[in-house]
C-alpha cells in the first residue's frame, strides 16, 4: 500500500466532493454522493483489514472536519470529530466481511459494497447525531433526513459504478493488490 497514492486520492476526492457538493445535490445537501465514502468503499474492498479500518477512520475524520452541524443555540455551526470517522468504520468492517465472496474487478462490486456500506455510515450517523442532539443542541431532526440520507448513499453507489473505472486501474499505482487476472487464469499479480 502506497500512502502517498492514497494520500493524493484523498485528497483529491475530498476537493472534488466539498467543491461540487452544491452542485451534484439532487433537492438537499445530504443527497449529494460521498465521494471520500467510495474510496474507503474501494481501500476497504482491496487492501488489508488492519490498514483499511485505519484509513476508514482517517477518512471519517477528513469529513467531519470539513461538515459543520448547525447548532439550535449559536449562529455559527459546529465541527464535531467522531461521528463520521466511527460510521465509516463501521461501513468498513462490513465491507471487509462482505468482500470474501465479490468479484473485486467488477464495477458493481464496489457500487454494491458503497451502498450497503453507505446505508451501514448513514443509519450511524442519524443514531450517534440523534443521541447527540439531547445534550449538545444540535439542530437535528433523525426522521425527516431518514430518506434523504438513505439517497445520499443510493446516489454514491451509482457514481462508484462509474468512478470504478478510474480506481480499479489505478489499484497497482496506489499500492493496493491488482484487481486484474493474469493472462489465461494464471494468478494474479501482487
Amino acid at each position: 500500500m502506497r500512502k502517498l497514492g492514497l494520500g493524493v486520492a484523498a485528497w483529491l476526492l475530498l476537493g472534488l466532493e466539498t467543491g461540487l457538493r452544491g452542485t451534484l445535490q439532487l433537492w438537499s445537501p445530504l443527497t449529494a454522493p460521498s465521494l471520500v465514502l467510495i474510496l474507503a468503499a474501494f481501500i476497504a474492498m482491496c487492501a488489508p483489514s488492519r490498514l483499511a479500518a485505519w484509513w476508514a477512520v482517517g477518512l471519517g475524520i477528513l469529513i467531519d472536519l470539513t461538515t459543520p452541524l448547525p447548532m439550535t443555540s449559536a449562529s455559527t455551526p459546529a465541527v464535531i470529530l467522531g461521528p463520521h470517522a466511527l460510521a465509516y468504520l463501521l461501513a468498513s468492517h462490513l465491507i471487509l466481511s462482505m468482500r470474501g465472496v465479490m468479484i473485486r474487478r467488477n464495477p458493481l462490486t464496489l457500487g454494491f459494497l458503497t451502498l450497503t456500506g453507505g446505508l451501514v455510515a448513514q443509519a450511524t450517523l442519524l443514531a450517534m447525531l440523534w443521541v447527540r442532539s439531547w445534550f449538545d443542541g444540535i439542530a437535528f431532526n433523525a426522521m425527516a433526513q431518514l430518506g434523504e440520507r438513505a439517497a445520499g448513499a443510493a446516489y454514491s453507489a451509482v457514481v462508484a459504478v462509474a468512478l470504478a473505472f478510474v480506481l480499479l486501474p489505478a489499484a497497482e499505482f496506489l499500492g493496493l493488490p491488482s484487481q486484474t487476472r493474469a493472462r489465461f487464469g494464471g494468478h494474479a499479480r501482487a
